[in-house]
């Protein structure tokens, strides 16, 4: 719940990027240096309605998956072994950029994936 959650949220906070970005009137000019906008961690947490770390200038959300049981030949994995879903905000001059790993299930994939891809 909590992964579909922050899914969900990052992949508004894009589209919000993006749209932001598209109603731009006049192309950038990209040989002037711009100082990012600073990041508005308010609207990402009540987006994502979690909490992060500012640190160095990235606003990272991290949500171990301890909800799912997963086990490589009998061997259980647990969220520090590639179980975490999280995202990483930084500051840019057009607005922000995010990254990070979902952690999803077999039949959230198609879903996320057409997400994406309508952005």
């Amino acid at each position: 719940m909590v992964t579909r959650k922050l899914v969900w949220g990052c992949l508004m906070m894009l589209l919000t990027i993006s749209c932001t970005a598209s109603e731009q009137e006049e192309a950038p000019d990209i040989t002037a240096s711009r100082a990012p906008q600073p990041l508005d961690v308010g609207q990402i947490e009540q987006i994502t309605g979690l909490q992060g770390i500012l640190q160095d200038g990235e606003y990272k959300i991290a949500v171990p998956q301890n909800d799912l049981n997963v086990s490589v030949d009998g061997f259980r994995i647990i969220p520090p072994m590639g179980l975490t879903t999280w995202a990483a905000f930084i500051p840019t001059p057009d607005g922000g950029m995010v990254m990070g790993d979902f952690v999803v299930l077999e039949d959230e994939v198609g879903p996320v994936q057409q997400t994406l891809i309508d952005g």
